[in-house]
């Protein structure tokens, strides 16, 4: 007499078992992952930055130790008593009338002034760097895949807070490793940009002040990037990272004016 085949499998308990043992490991697991790709976002925007930091070290050897300038008046056109520089309409291809501020790192510097992302390129040779993966689009002047920016340069270094001034040199920055030259903004948007007054009190500083419009969160939607922080280039090249309680210009300002340096 033949025997019966026996059949094994599981019941549907063993079923229910198996998969709430998958869903807790993917509860556990998946805020790993999270964190892990934050992370690695992170050193990605550092290493972004570092490359900007190594890039405007060797600009300054290049230009007898000063610094990008902005807001340059070229030619007569526009840049006499607006901001962002204006230049006529009639112009034609420039956006929105803007003069200096980046599209694209083969613009035209006679059409549309020079910024450090144009001033950069011929030392980064890269679209890529200026972006950084964790940044949120920017609702205002969205970024395409040729013109990201995720970062902004000082100005108290790029025009030494004076509307169209000259650009700090390195023997103007009595401690360069302490001196921001470039913070994370938290958004991409098309648009170099040049920030680091908002919320300014002067070298004394304050103790009370609108965390929504006071530097490193300079406008509302310049949120932090990384972990309620963002990395930072230094005036000596070195890239740091910092929480914002850590960084608020009302705070710090001799972190950001080189003219607060004792």
């Amino acid at each position: 007499m033949k025997q019966p085949i026996s059949k094994n499998g599981f019941t549907l308990i063993e079923l229910l078992v198996v998969i709430a043992i998958i869903a807790i490991l993917a509860a556990i697991l998946f805020p790993v992952f999270a964190q892990a790709r934050a992370k690695a976002e992170q050193a990605t925007c550092a290493s972004n930055m570092k490359q900007l930091g190594l890039a405007a070290m060797m600009y300054v050897q290049d230009y007898d130790e000063q610094f990008m300038s902005e807001w340059q008046n070229y030619n007569g056109d526009g840049c006499s008593n607006t901001w962002p520089c204006q230049i006529p309409d009639t112009w034609g291809s420039t956006p929105n009338g803007i003069l200096d501020w980046f599209r694209a790192p083969n613009t035209n510097p006679v059409q549309y002034g020079l910024n450090w992302g144009y001033e950069l390129y011929p030392y980064t040779k890269s679209v890529g760097i200026y972006t950084c993966p964790a940044a949120v689009a920017s609702q205002w002047d969205p970024a395409d895949s040729n013109n990201g920016v995720s970062y902004a340069y000082m100005n108290w270094i790029g025009d030494q807070g004076n509307y169209m001034g000259d650009a700090a040199k390195l023997a103007n920055i009595k401690d360069a490793a302490q001196q921001i030259l470039f913070f994370e903004t938290g958004k991409t948007c098309w648009k170099i940009e040049i920030m680091g007054w908002n919320g300014w009190y002067g070298c004394g500083g304050s103790n009370s002040f609108n965390t929504q419009n006071t530097c490193p969160v300079c406008s509302p939607d310049w949120l932090p990037p990384h972990s309620n922080g963002r990395n930072y280039v230094f005036a000596d090249g070195h890239v740091k990272f910092a929480p914002d309680t850590q960084m608020w210009v009302a705070n710090h300002p001799a972190y950001w004016n080189p003219q607060c340096q004792q």
